[in-house]
């Protein structure tokens, strides 16, 4: 079996372009991690897994879950996740984007060890 980042990484990739393109990192991102929650939700689980639920119930539901105000590019995307039993590895998908997205805004993650607590103003410098 493939390693999840190996099948998640096209998808990430594609979805980037696409949030690149629509220029709406933020929502992107945001629905990312909502089908991440939705994918490892138990009951979420149950119903993503029964064979007795049609690809479009499925589509529906997620769909409703998300709030149901999705783009046509978002829908496409959960429809090719769901077509495609894929939808397990929206954690994945999502922590691939965040890596681009980073890259892409020039952003790096730090963790700061401090022998006494930082005020605010030193905080601020340090993340400039």
């Amino acid at each position: 079996m493939l390693a999840k980042t190996t099948i998640a990484r096209p998808y990430a990739k594609a979805v980037f372009e696409q949030a690149q393109e629509e220029g709406n990192m933020e929502v992107w991102s945001a629905l990312l991690k909502m089908l991440d929650r939705i994918a490892h939700d138990p009951q979420m689980r149950q119903l993503l897994n029964s064979p007795k639920i049609s690809h479009k119930q499925l589509l529906d539901l997620v769909s409703s879950v998300c709030g149901g105000k999705l783009s046509a590019s978002a829908t496409n995307f959960i429809r090719v996740l769901i077509k495609l039993n894929r939808l397990a590895f929206a954690g994945q998908i999502s922590a691939l984007f965040e890596q681009k997205r980073a890259q892409a805004e020039g952003r790096i993650e730090i963790n700061v060890t401090s022998a006494f607590e930082l005020d605010g103003e030193q905080s601020k410098r340090i993340s400039e």
